[in-house]
């Protein structure tokens, strides 16, 4: 990869890879409530979610 798609790679996984997400339950992705982060559950709870 270049410059620009290790810049793009850092942007991306400061956003959604952080403690935050780890942290709090139904962590949002977005401004609206649409995205959000599952709270902890089974496999098959999150193929559910997904």
């Amino acid at each position: 990869t270049d410059d620009w798609d290790r810049q793009c790679l850092c942007v991306i996984l400061k956003d959604f890879y952080n403690l935050q997400v780890a942290e709090i339950v139904k962590h949002k992705l977005s401004s609206s409530s649409f995205y959000y982060v599952s709270a902890k559950c089974t496999h098959e709870e999150y193929i559910e979610f997904i």
